[in-house]
């Protein structure tokens, strides 16, 4: 319903606004255009609200509790920093990531870092993925 509520609430605009250019009686088509604005953006903002709203009562509480146990604070292409609900939370995560330092990149092991294309002779082996 999250994904749903950005299309509805645009859908939703656009046929308003139609509706208010076609339906309203001012000879002004600005004003007319103006109004059904007005009106397309209050009822797609009425429409987003409902579907999140909605949405969120759907949802279960153990998915409630993960999403809200940790929280991304900054992310770039090298490092990510998290915030913890609780301090237990932080300790464990600490704790499962003891030998980490902040900096540490990965080894890239069974990457090719020389440059050049793969070929069938030089490519590794495919894992075998069949169950």
């Amino acid at each position: 319903m999250r994904r749903l509520s950005w299309p509805a609430a645009a859908g939703v605009t656009l046929l308003l606004t139609v509706l208010g250019l076609l339906v309203l009686p001012f000879d002004a088509g600005w004003l007319r255009l103006l109004v059904g604005l007005a009106l397309g953006a209050a009822g797609g903002a009425f429409i987003r609200w409902a579907l999140v709203r909605r949405a969120e009562a759907a949802e279960l509480p153990e998915k409630r509790a993960v999403r809200e146990a940790a929280r991304i604070v900054d992310f770039s292409w090298r490092d990510m920093t998290l915030a913890f609900a609780t301090g237990d939370l932080a300790e464990s995560v600490r704790a499962l990531n003891e030998n980490y330092e902040a900096g540490d990149e990965p080894t890239g092991e069974g990457f090719v870092t020389e440059p050049g294309t793969a070929t069938e002779e030089n490519a590794a082996p495919a894992e075998d993925t069949t169950v």
